[in-house]
């Protein structure tokens, strides 16, 4: 028992022992519990803030990585840019060195200017010989062209322009002027106030003497280096658009000059000899300009002076015959003495005409004039001349019709034979029948028609038809008629004209010996050796050739041999006066026994008495043709004039 109790004793000092551990155990964890909880709470309350400093950072990273695309952006903007400077600083880098243009920088508000340093090397100075004032730049211009660059730098800044462009001469150090081109435009500030210029300068030298030559070659003649057609144009034009037409006290002049027989001396000499020629012709007439009498050339050999400011115009009557007594002077051209004569036609500025065409155009008509009544001479431009160039102007337009509505007929004259009284041939004769201008002689339509060209096709057209009508009448009547056809110096000159002749020739049937063409003077002269050399070719086919209107020419005897004629027809104004005039008498007998002497026939033009037939009788001409035995016949009439 007491073991018993002895051991619940000691069992109980154990068991309170365990208590009291227990409890301090408990004590201790209740108290590690609160601690525990407390750093929990703690640790909470500290996640808590790091998960709101967690979440605050990250939007801190996520604006800062935001930021830090931005800047990389930024930044290669930034180095894009800076790339781009540094390209575009090279560009202009290389601009500057390579560009022949000096770059030029004008400070207004301090008045200095920058140049690149082409400038220096365009005019060949240091940039010491500027001291960066726009004065020094100023300084080195043409004192002409000052005024220029100044109103041109005035009119950019203060707006008048968008840009300043101006061209000025510029001194070099070697003392010389280059021409300048220089390209600008001012800067303006915010407030709108002008604050610089920049802009750049070109070497235009080069561009100006190309200019310049391009000017002259524009301007003057090539041959004779006058002033030509267009150079007359413009200065007179302008002279005349600023003058007024109805001061009388302002006279000018416009002095036409051809010369005569000019394309007589190309052709026989050659044109290298004619424009030789011309410069002589071109030096004599400059001898003559004075301060208001200008020289130009038109073309070829026609030239004129412009007379301004002339008091009257017996001043023009002096002026011209002075021209045309130096051209009593033979001009020498290698080795060869060339005495050649001149025609004027003058118009008046304001009395003719009021514009340069007008001057121009009227003063050639009164050359005209002058040509038709024998060269050599002058004439003023009047109404009258006015009015027969509009009547040719209206013939000309007629005409071109004309042919193709068959207004043309051909008359026939007799060829008879002095000592039978037989008729053995005819001379065809053209008319012209209008509608509008009724019947128009063939003086005043046949030049107009050698003029225009109009002459080949309508002598084509008298050739066959005469031919035709020489061939019908020899059939029907059995004979052996002769046709003579007038031939112009345009016709004959065609290369055709031969292969033309013996075609019609061909097509109407009518013999070759029974055709003789009929040529002038003049025709030989226009062009000898082709006319010869063409003639002969004909002779050779056996076709005759009449030398018409002798003496009113040349009348030179001795040509006659190397000319292929077998007929020489004397002119009527020999006959005319043939049994009153001893002058006329003598030339008449000459020309007779030197055409029988070289064994030419004699054909009289215009007999009409029969004391003129008598003469002609007496001294063997062989035959006549005129208004004594017929007058020209239409076709019609021909055959009651052969029954």
């Amino acid at each position: 028992m007491i073991a018993y109790v002895s051991s619940l004793l000691t069992n109980s000092r154990e068991y309170k022992l365990l208590i009291y551990v227990s409890l301090g155990l408990l004590i201790l964890s209740m108290l590690f519990i609160t601690i525990l909880l407390f750093y929990i709470r703690k640790i909470k309350k500290m996640k808590q803030e790091l998960e709101a400093n967690h979440d605050e950072l990250t939007e801190l990273y996520e604006e800062l990585a935001k930021n830090d695309v931005e800047i990389r952006s930024q930044y290669d903007e930034l180095s894009s840019t800076q790339n781009y400077l540094d390209s575009a600083e090279e560009r202009y880098r290389l601009v500057l060195d390579s560009t022949n243009d000096a770059i030029w920088d004008i400070d207004i508000k301090n008045y200095t200017i920058f140049h690149s340093e082409k400038w220096y090397e365009l005019l060949g100075y240091d940039e010491k010989d500027f001291d960066g004032y726009l004065s020094s730049w100023r300084k080195y211009a043409h004192p002409e062209d000052l005024p220029k660059i100044i109103k041109a730098l005035k009119d950019n800044i203060s707006g008048k322009t968008s840009f300043l462009i101006c061209e000025y001469r510029v001194k070099t150090a070697s003392g010389d002027y280059k021409w300048i081109r220089t390209r600008g435009k001012t800067l303006y500030n915010s407030q709108g106030e002008p604050y610089r210029i920049i802009g750049s300068h070109m070497d235009i030298t080069e561009l100006k003497d190309y200019e310049d030559e391009l000017q002259y070659i524009a301007y003057h003649d090539p041959l004779t280096g006058l002033y030509n057609r267009l150079y007359l144009y413009e200065t007179v034009g302008t002279r005349l658009s600023f003058m007024k037409p109805n001061n009388n006290d302002i006279l000018d002049a416009m002095v036409f000059i051809d010369i005569d027989n000019f394309k007589f001396i190309n052709d026989t000499l050659g044109h290298s000899f004619g424009d030789k020629y011309l410069l002589e012709v071109a030096m004599r007439l400059l001898t003559f300009t004075e301060d208001n009498y200008e020289l130009f050339r038109l073309s070829g050999d026609e030239f004129v002076f412009y007379l301004k400011n002339i008091r009257n115009k017996e001043e023009v009557e002096s002026f011209v015959n002075r021209l045309m007594a130096s051209f009593s002077e033979p001009f020498s051209v290698d080795g060869n003495s060339i005495s050649v004569s001149i025609s004027i036609g003058i118009s008046l500025y304001p009395l003719d005409g009021k514009d340069v065409d007008s001057l121009l155009r009227f003063a050639d008509m009164a050359m005209y004039k002058v040509k038709q009544r024998g060269k050599k001479s002058y004439c003023f431009f009047n109404t009258l001349i006015k009015d027969e160039i509009q009547a040719r102007v209206n013939i000309e337009m007629h005409l071109k019709k004309a042919l193709e509505n068959n207004e043309f007929i051909l008359h026939y004259q007799p060829q008879v034979d002095v000592e039978t009284k037989q008729i053995i041939g005819f001379e065809a004769l053209v008319r012209w029948l209008s509608p509008e201008l009724g019947l128009v002689p063939p003086l005043k339509f046949i030049h107009v028609a050698e003029e225009t060209g109009f002459i080949v096709p309508l002598g084509e057209w008298i050739l066959r038809t005469s031919c035709e009508f020489c061939n019908t009448i020899n059939k029907e009547r059995n004979t052996n008629y002769k046709i003579s056809v007038n031939i112009s110096v345009m016709q004959i000159l065609q290369d055709n004209f031969n292969d033309m002749v013996e075609q019609a020739l061909k097509d109407t049937g009518l013999p070759a010996n029974l055709l003789e063409l009929e040529i002038t003077e003049s025709i030989i002269m226009e062009s000898p050796e082709v006319v010869v050399g063409k003639l002969k070719a004909l002779r050779e086919k056996g076709i005759s050739v009449a030398l018409d209107d002798f003496g009113t020419g040349y009348s030179s005897l001795a040509y006659l041999k190397s000319i292929p004629i077998t007929t020489l027809k004397i002119d009527k104004l020999f006959i005319d006066d043939i049994s009153s005039d001893g002058s006329n008498t003598t030339l008449t007998d000459s020309i007779i026994n030197l055409g029988h002497k070289i064994g030419l026939a004699i054909v009289a033009e215009g007999v009409e008495t029969q004391d003129q037939l008598k003469y002609l009788e007496n001294n063997k001409c062989d035959m006549i043709q005129g208004y004594l035995f017929s007058k020209p016949l239409p076709p019609e009439d021909i055959g009651k004039l052969l029954n």
